[in-house]
């Protein structure tokens, strides 16, 4: 063996550890991942700053031992995959700073991950014997000490004065009233779970009966305690960062995280008021093709007042996406190389959880040969118009989320780390709504009603770049984002106040990644069309066949793949 292969090999082996290190510690952060693979949960983060701060400093390792890694020895997926995890050391090392950026019990998605451990975790929890029970003690103890942690966290914040927005109070008590419930079902393991430990099942769930009372409900009382009315009397009565003292650098930090860039916010403003309104000409256009009406809110008071507008039954809903699917899958050979192995699935929701859950879900195959499953929502179909029903299922299924996340997890080739890594929320959701799209020169939208929901869908995309900058930087209030969103959208009216909150109070900045993602992609691919032989085909395959990737990546495997005259792409 040469020296020089000795330095590749030594190269690929320290990645392929840090590769490891990182997956390793992705799963104990996020048990949903060490769930997938198959493996015992043995302990739940607690949420606390000085975890936060130990994760910083592994964070700040990992990237210093890639930075010393020789890259010309490594392959070109070697390389990317260095490129991918600096990216994530990078925003590793952010954690002790952004970790005073959000709450940790607001209603909409912060409180999920508060909530998740008890589905995903204790739930499907199996006792076989001693050992099982012993786990099952310390997960309670790293629950409790997660809420206890969340709530000094929200005393921590009201010292700096960051307290939740007072119209956003009301759904963070509720939802900490329906996690008190909760906790009382589901961790409290019933006779017949515990009946594999024999003799011992009795004071094992009298243990866990007594440590859940004692402990668990108090620290979520504690919780509830806090947003009591003084707390709600000093609340700002505005929402948005932007009303928080350092709340323009944590919209910044927000942003950066979401798109794994930083963009300046009045970029992406500008970018979503420019969109709106092509789109809305666009929108116009159809109308008068077709003779509708010409004024868009008297087309739109016609579309909510037709029967035709809404599907008669959960089932009608899925026959519906399973036609434009069968229209997509005629078209998939003229557009991929390679389509994932997994099916698709589409299950309706559980009806109890629809009322949070108004566009479903996408869940994609824990392992090769699985199935993906796109969960979609069946309930109160008399108010839901189904005018985006084509552009959903697409952005869900294929080629969207299914086609990324099943060709991903099917890619041998990736670590761990970037086969199952599912957090890159522009790579994701931007490829979803790129190809939601592609739906045009397939035929999908060969309806002139179902191309302009996708005109529709697009539209509600671009205005959330308006309506999150305004309410997060520019100081809009409640009632002008609401009015903004009422006039570019068909959401109803409870609808768009949750999205508003959604945005202010709660996940700042993720709801920008979706257009922005879209946008990047579109440009990728005008440059790439440039190059000399270009295949469509290509295009998508040199995406899909690397999985997620944050845009700079993402951009020079694009550049690589596709050279042409000229550099970079514009944002």
């Amino acid at each position: 063996m040469t020296s020089e292969t000795t330095i590749e090999n030594d190269a690929s082996r320290i990645l392929s550890a840090c590769a490891e290190q990182m997956w390793e510690r992705l799963q104990a952060k996020e048990p949903y991942y060490r769930c997938r693979a198959g493996r015992n949960v043995e302990t739940l983060p607690t949420g606390s700053l000085e975890e936060a701060e130990i994760d910083a400093s592994e964070g700040m390792r990992i990237a210093a031992t890639i930075s010393t890694l020789d890259r010309v020895r490594l392959s070109q997926t070697d390389q990317i995959t260095a490129d991918v995890l600096a990216h994530m050391a990078e925003d590793i090392t952010r954690q002790p700073e952004e970790w005073w950026d959000s709450f940790p019990v607001t209603p909409y998605v912060s409180i999920i991950g508060i909530s998740s451990h008890l589905r995903q975790v204790f739930a499907p929890f199996i006792f076989t014997d001693k050992s099982d029970s012993d786990r099952y003690l310390s997960l309670l103890t790293d629950y409790r000490n997660l809420l206890r942690n969340s709530a000094e966290k929200m005393l921590s914040l009201a010292e700096r004065d960051w307290r939740i927005a007072q119209p956003a109070i009301a759904g963070a008590q509720s939802v900490l009233v329906g996690l008190r419930a909760a906790v009382l079902q589901t961790l409290i393991p019933k006779a017949e779970t515990l009946s594999p430990l024999g003799g011992a099942a009795s004071s094992i769930g009298e243990t866990i009966a007594r440590r859940v009372n004692d402990e668990i409900l108090p620290a979520v009382d504690m919780l509830i305690a806090i947003l009591n009315d003084d707390y709600a009397r000093l609340a700002p009565s505005s929402v948005g960062l932007v009303h928080m003292r350092g709340g323009d650098e944590a919209y910044a930090r927000a942003i950066r995280r979401h798109l794994t860039e930083p963009v300046a916010f009045e970029t992406l403003h500008a970018i979503g008021l420019e969109d709106v309104a092509r789109i809305t000409d666009a929108m116009a256009r159809l109308r008068a093709e077709n003779g509708w009406a010409a004024r868009e809110d008297v087309f739109h008071a016609e579309l909510r007042q037709s029967p035709a507008s809404y599907a008669a039954s959960p089932e009608a809903v899925e026959v519906a996406y399973h036609r434009y699917l069968d229209k997509m899958n005629a078209a998939l050979p003229t557009l991929f190389r390679k389509v994932p192995d997994a099916p698709l699935r589409i299950v309706r929701l559980p009806q109890d959880a629809e009322a949070g859950m108004a566009y479903g879900y996408y869940e994609g195959p824990s392992r090769a040969g699985d199935a993906g499953t796109y969960y979609f929502n069946g309930s109160s179909l008399s108010d839901r118009l189904q005018i985006r029903a084509a552009a959903l299922i697409l952005h869900e299924g294929i080629p969207g989320h299914h086609f990324h996340l099943a060709r991903q997890v099917e890619n041998i080739g990736l670590p761990a780390i970037r086969r199952e890594n599912g957090e890159i929320s522009v790579f994701n959701e931007g490829w979803a709504e790129y190809a939601s799209g592609l739906g045009v020169e397939a035929g999908v939208y060969d309806d002139p009603i179902d191309l302009y929901g996708r005109y529709l869908h697009e539209r509600f995309i671009a205005q959330r770049l308006v309506v999150d900058t305004g309410l997060n930087a520019l100081g809009w209030t409640l009632d002008e984002a609401r009015a903004f969103m009422r006039n570019n959208t068909l959401e109803s009216e409870d609808q768009i106040t949750a999205e508003l909150l959604r945005y202010s109070t709660d996940w700042h900045g993720q709801s920008l990644s979706y257009h922005y993602g879209l946008r990047q992609f579109r440009d990728l691919r005008k440059h790439a069309a440039t190059a000399p032989g270009f295949d469509v085909r290509d295009f998508h395959e040199t995406i899909l066949s690397e999985g997620a990737l944050p845009m700079r990546v993402l951009n020079e495997n694009i550049m690589r793949r596709f050279p042409v005259s000229g550099t970079g792409v514009s944002p």
